[in-house]
């Protein structure tokens, strides 16, 4: 079981943590929420967390996308349980290209078990 919950959890994580569920979607970064994937990779260990991105962040150059997921993913101990996605949903204002250039690189990112 996953539950959607989004925006500012960064004070209920520890709660969070103790719910008998597998994750937890979407993480969202500022400015849009409050939570990153290492705030809760770290209150949340055995947890699946969906997003780490933003909507705003959507809206800008896909070099600027990829630096700041790069910078994220770099900052986890692993990346066991980390699905990275728009966080809840993606601007319409994004265009699909952006979209196609990330997911590439997503897909080329060495991961750390």
């Amino acid at each position: 079981m996953i539950l959607h919950m989004c925006g500012h959890l960064l004070g209920l994580l520890s709660t969070l943590a103790t719910l008998p569920v597998d994750g937890f979607e979407a993480f969202t970064t500022p400015p849009v929420g409050n939570t990153t994937l290492l705030d809760g990779r770290t209150a949340c260990p055995d947890k699946v967390l969906i997003g780490g991105t933003n909507a705003v962040l959507w809206l800008e150059s896909a070099e600027r996308i990829i630096a700041e997921i790069e910078a994220d993913l770099d900052a986890l101990p692993h990346h066991r349980g980390i699905i990275i996605s728009s966080a809840g949903m993606m601007p319409p204002d994004c265009r699909p290209e952006t979209i196609k250039q990330v997911c590439d690189w997503v897909h080329t990112y060495r991961a750390r078990l």
